[in-house]
């Protein structure tokens, strides 16, 4: 039995997997500011998730750093992965070190580098952000996009 639903096709009552995206096609997913993911200090974290059948994929994204008022922030890195809270080799991610900074509760919107993944069978591509802090605390947010190519 085969049926459609959701973006997921069933291929069983237990089993589910994405379904096909065209060549072109774009696949968005977003975590919204009034859902931001709380971040602890130097551990690379997933915002969001995307899941995707078989193929080649240009994927980006953005991540909306956002401390609390007197958060001290001297490293930002952002970069999408195949692996959930692990960010992958050099030059898939960016980031930047800096002298200690307040921004007093104003986002740090940053983004992605392109990068191309190619899945063999169905996988998930994460977004993941990491910040050096201290005194309070920092969330973060985003959204991370997949084109089929």
């Amino acid at each position: 039995m085969t049926r459609r639903t959701a973006g997921f096709e069933a291929v069983s009552d237990n089993i589910r997997r994405p379904t096909d995206i065209d060549l072109g096609e774009i696949k968005t997913a977003s975590l919204a500011v009034g859902s931001a993911t709380a971040l602890t200090t130097a551990t690379p974290k997933t915002i969001i998730s995307i899941a995707l059948p078989p193929g080649d994929y240009e994927v980006d994204g953005v991540v909306d750093f956002l401390p609390a008022a007197s958060t001290s922030i001297t490293k930002l890195a952002e970069g999408a992965s195949a692996v959930n809270n692990t960010f992958g080799a050099d030059d898939t991610l960016s980031s930047s070190h800096m002298a200690a900074v307040v921004p007093t509760a104003i986002a740090q919107r940053r983004s992605i580098p392109q990068q191309r993944f190619t899945l063999t069978t169905d996988g998930v591509i994460f977004l993941i952000a990491e910040a050096i802090f201290t005194v309070s605390t920092m969330t973060a947010f985003g959204t991370l996009r997949a084109k089929r190519i």
